[in-house]
């Protein structure tokens, strides 16, 4: 029994046992108790946020562990699908139990803060899919050499991997023609329908291949998407000349261009890359232009030490999804730096243009995705050297 204590005006009871005092009928909280209800109420209301931060950094970190286009796509479904899901029904709750106190409304209770959160998830995945992929960025490349006599416009594109041509390819096609380029190149992967017909899709893509007319022809190499598909399928557009482990020789004013096409298997192969391309470079004069093509920039591990005027290769998408202060989650790249996954730079004795790509991957049926790394082709101009 507790011990009574008589007070003036009424009584006084202690619950040593439970830490409460009572005073005719009154309840107080001792302050030690007050501050532990206060910290348990705060582990409750940032709970669902610290999960969520858990949880996507174990994504991320497990996608830089072992990267692939799958671990992109899961850790956008659980970004913009299940986590915008949870934080939309944690606001719906919170403000219906915003005035009745339990665990659950404790954990609800910045329901602002967590439908703001949805709705921004929400926003990304309208971006991601929607809006970046089909921006399609002309990066602009000036190179000057002592082996042309006038300027030679070189567009560069890849990777069109399209699920289903429609109006976006449409616009890449459109823009290329604008740009009234003397050669295009283009370095692999031309489709992935996942879902639809193959032949189907290639006849229309073979009908904007025959849209674009330059000077000097189109040229390109297989991607591996290719090597797949012409198991089943026809994959040669008589408009687009592919070069596969093979050698093209165009005259273009008083200059010579060499351009030497790489397979997908050779292009992500360095070694048998460096062999294949020492035997071309031994036929080539030291004033003809040089250009070699491969789907993979992998092979750049096994030839940046030749003088090739300009190596160009695609494959890698520039990651799709590249993150601040981490870069991209993956390149499918496994013999050179992640940095040279896109974009142009010098290496070696010569120069590389890694294409980001115009299309997305598409397998395991995943949707557009692209963050911070639109969709893109180069337009390249050697010019010719001062003297």
């Amino acid at each position: 029994m507790p011990a009574l204590t008589a007070v003036a005006g009424g009584c006084y009871t202690r619950h040593a046992s439970a830490g409460i005092d009572s005073q005719c009928g009154l309840t107080t909280v001792m302050p030690g108790d007050t501050m532990s209800q206060s910290r348990q109420d705060h582990l409750f209301k940032y709970a669902p946020l610290a999960v969520f931060l858990l949880l996507d950094a174990v994504l991320v970190l497990g996608a830089l562990g072992k990267p692939s286009f799958k671990a992109i796509g899961i850790f956008y479904a659980f970004n913009t699908i299940f986590a915008a899901g949870v934080f939309l029904l944690f606001a719906i709750v919170g403000w219906l139990l915003r005035r009745k106190p339990s665990a659950l409304a404790g954990m609800c209770a910045l329901w602002r803060l967590h439908i703001v959160i949805a709705l921004l998830l929400v926003a990304a995945r309208i971006y991601m899919t929607h809006i970046e992929p089909h921006r399609l960025v002309l990066r602009e490349v000036e190179i000057q050499s002592k082996k042309l006599d006038r300027p030679l416009r070189i567009l560069h594109f890849s990777d069109i991997q399209s699920a289903a041509i429609g109006p976006y390819e449409e616009k890449v096609f459109r823009k290329i023609r604008k740009l009234e380029p003397d050669l295009i190149i283009h370095t692999g992967d031309l489709l992935q329908p996942m879902n639809r017909d193959y032949s189907e899709e290639f006849l229309k893509l073979t009908a904007l291949f025959k849209t674009l007319d330059p000077p000097l022809g189109v040229y390109g190499v297989h991607g591996n998407l290719e090597s797949w598909a012409r198991q089943d399928f026809n994959v040669e557009i008589d408009t687009l000349k592919i070069l596969e482990n093979s050698v093209a020789r165009i005259e273009f004013g008083g200059a010579t261009i060499h351009i030497y096409g790489l397979s997908p298997e050779v292009s992500g192969t360095p070694d048998v890359a460096r062999e294949l391309v020492q035997t071309w470079m031994s036929s080539v004069q030291e004033d003809e232009l040089s250009l070699l093509l491969g789907h993979s920039p992998d092979y750049m591990a096994g030839t940046q030490d030749f003088p090739i005027d300009l190596c160009l290769a695609g494959h890698t998408h520039g990651g799709q999804v590249r993150l601040p202060f981490i870069g991209p989650l993956t390149t499918c790249t496994f013999h050179i730096p992640r940095s040279w996954a896109l974009g142009y730079r010098e290496v070696g004795k010569t120069r590389l243009n890694v294409s980001g790509g115009v299309g997305c991957e598409h397998a395991s049926y995943l949707p557009n995705i692209r963050f911070n790394c639109p969709s893109e082709m180069t337009l390249i101009t050697i010019v010719p050297a001062a003297p």
